[in-house]
């Protein structure tokens, strides 16, 4: 009986194996098709092309200037160049002018030169831009473009100049200060504007900058060259020992026909200080001789 066992449970065992076998023999055979399958040129799917990869595209970033249409930067141009090119689009400029932050000197006087050839319109678009601009020489840039529509525009109430004025009370840098005062003395105003260059003066006179002070007194003294208060602080100027104060006032005493005492007896002073400063004692000399 326990002979009978043994060999039913070997049968059953050598069967199970040999199911196995086979099994594993379909495997290997279904994996073979497969890489035969994969290896066969005739098949549709091993016709197939591999998906093209398509690289990214480089985009090489590109200056400022070309970032606003402009075919190159600025200091690049030729005046002629610029000038034909703002000339065709006007926007090109009021676009660099809204993106940059500043602006160099030479920026500045390349803009100038251009400008100034361009219409009154087109001035007065540009200078609003840059009046109450961050940048110094923005803010310069604009005064003397604004100032120069004072002789091409046919309005009467000198709005340009006005414009000039307002925006200077927010000034708080020296040279553009003088660069104000100068282009107000320059100017011819009418009465209204006038008043308001000189109420604008008057303030200055107190500037802790003597250039300030002097280009304030100069431009009130042409409008009140006898003035006995402001004849006054000229001779101050004369005989404050300030190279540039001494300078200035003697460029604003040529404008003077009737000379108070104080500055008579300023230059009559300096005249004698020939070792001190010969050329400013021959000045001297010359206008009290002028002035006998």
């Amino acid at each position: 009986m326990f002979t009978i066992s043994r060999r039913v449970t070997l049968f059953f065992v050598i069967a199970a194996l040999a199911t196995i076998a086979v099994g594993m023999g379909c495997s290997s055979h279904h994996v073979d098709g497969q890489v035969a399958l994969f290896e066969d040129g005739n098949n549709p799917i091993a016709q197939t092309n591999p998906p093209e990869i398509i690289s990214p595209e480089i985009v090489e970033e590109k200056p400022l200037a070309a970032s606003i249409n402009m075919p190159k930067p600025l200091l690049e141009f030729s005046r002629s160049e610029l000038l034909e090119s703002l000339n065709q689009d006007s926007d090109l400029l009021v676009q660099w002018l809204e993106e940059r932050t500043s602006m160099t000197a030479l920026e500045s006087r390349l803009l100038l030169d251009v400008i100034y050839q361009m219409d009154g319109e087109s001035r007065q678009q540009y200078a609003e831009l840059m009046l109450y601009h961050h940048d110094s020489n923005y803010r310069s840039t604009g005064y003397q473009i604004m100032a120069s529509l004072n002789g091409d525009m046919s309005d009467p109430s000198q709005l340009n100049i006005q414009q000039v004025i307002d925006a200077s009370y927010t000034e708080y840098t020296a040279d553009n200060l003088v660069t104000v005062l100068t282009l107000l003395h320059d100017e011819t105003l009418n009465e209204a504007v006038q008043q308001s260059s000189k109420e604008r003066a008057t303030r200055l006179l107190a500037h802790e900058n003597i250039s300030v002070q002097a280009e304030a007194l100069r431009l009130l003294l042409k409008y009140e060259p006898e003035n006995t208060q402001l004849q006054q602080q000229l001779s101050h100027h004369l005989t404050s020992g300030n190279a540039e104060l001494t300078a200035s006032a003697f460029l604003t005493l040529y404008r003077i026909q009737h000379p108070n005492p104080a500055i008579v007896q300023a230059l009559n002073l300096l005249s004698e200080q020939v070792e001190a400063n010969e050329e400013i004692s021959q000045q001297a000399k010359a206008l009290l001789q002028r002035w006998n």
